[in-house]
């Protein structure tokens, strides 16, 4: 089964080329730990690759930049 939105619960059987959004969490008294994990289905089109390797390049270069005490502006 697959659930599209909190809205959306029709089951629905998911094919090849589906990007599937997955969000497993945890409650324990006041703490909430999410882990959202996207899954492509297949080979992603090449429009999803290199969106996504844009952000990972991003995201290396903000790593190479952070550093404790350091500001955003």
């Amino acid at each position: 089964h697959a659930i599209r939105s909190p809205i959306d619960r029709r089951a629905i059987r998911a094919k090849p080329g589906d990007l599937i959004w997955l969000e497993p969490g945890v409650y324990i008294k006041d703490y909430v730990g999410c882990m959202i994990r996207m899954v492509f289905l297949g080979n992603p089109p090449k429009e999803i690759t290199d969106a996504f390797n844009t952000t990972l390049e991003a995201y290396h270069r903000l790593i190479d930049e952070i550093e404790p005490g350091k500001t955003s502006h």
